[in-house]
């Protein structure tokens, strides 16, 4: 994916992580959010229901390879996975459906979408 060269967008951006490195502090060498995580992989095997539910290509094989990475929310890698503040959880799936092609489903556990 190219990097954007609007320049209001990559003002945004920037904005957006010195926002992060003020609420969470500066961890060099991490994401700003989302800063501690477990990286699986695997394979999605749909039930065989999936394909009547949905027109998406991995519901309709028999397996997808599969990332899928659980995180804490905040920015702070050492942050105890049983720390309040490390809420809201996220978790990603990337479904590898050929050369350069996939689905994400990227996900967290709160009831609305910050904006």
């Amino acid at each position: 994916m190219p990097l954007p060269s609007d320049e209001k967008l990559i003002q945004l951006g920037n904005d957006l992580i010195e926002q992060f490195d003020t609420l969470f502090g500066r961890h060099p060498g991490f994401r700003p959010a989302h800063a501690k995580g477990v990286l699986v992989t695997g394979s999605f095997r749909p039930s065989p229901e999936a394909a009547s539910l949905t027109r998406a290509p991995h519901a309709s094989r028999e397996s997808t390879p599969v990332t899928v990475r659980f995180s804490d929310g905040t920015g702070i890698p050492m942050i105890p996975d049983n720390d309040p503040n490390a809420n809201p959880r996220g978790m990603a799936i990337r479904f590898y459906l050929a050369d350069r092609v996939h689905t994400d489903i990227i996900s967290h556990s709160t009831d609305s979408f910050p904006t």
